[in-house]
């Protein structure tokens, strides 16, 4: 495998998807992003760039409607992305809720992905997204604070 940093370059979060492995990896220019890894030609290269400057931490992947969602930072926000293989990662959706807090415990289970979702009225409750319609609040578990659901499964 390819050396990405001249230092060490901690790859984490491990996906395989397409035929390829991804992971988020701190390389040279500084911050965690999303790379891939190609057997085929034994090499590996940043897949984007989504915080420039800073660093997206790409969290939590799985394979959802035939492409790697995770969690990644874009320097305004923590949001679920998106990638089909080819071109950019794009946002999976821009409504509510406001944040993905931790999608790394997300799950599929009945066509929908569940996971902890944080709008600032209700704070972080179980959610659900469809992967066509706008996410929607599964339930506000804890009307006085919030529930910070976790640790999702598929039984």
């Amino acid at each position: 495998m390819a050396d990405l940093n001249t230092g060490s370059s901690y790859p984490q979060s491990l996906a395989v998807f397409d035929g390829q492995l991804y992971f988020s990896a701190e390389g040279d220019s500084g911050g965690y992003e999303l790379w891939t890894y190609d057997t085929g030609t034994d090499s590996a290269w940043m897949v984007t760039d989504l915080y420039p400057g800073g660093s997206s931490s790409p969290m939590g992947p799985f394979i959802y409607d035939s492409t790697l969602q995770f969690s990644a930072i874009d320097g305004i926000s923590q949001n679920l992305w998106s990638y089909a293989g080819t071109g950019d990662p794009v946002k999976a959706f821009t409504s509510t809720p406001t944040e993905i807090w931790d999608y790394s415990d997300a799950a599929v289970f009945d066509g929908k992905v569940f996971f902890e979702g944080y709008e600032g009225i209700t704070g972080a409750e179980l959610w659900s997204w469809d992967g066509m319609n706008a996410p929607s609040m599964v339930s506000d578990i804890n009307t006085d604070l919030s529930s910070t659901p976790g640790q999702f499964f598929v039984y």
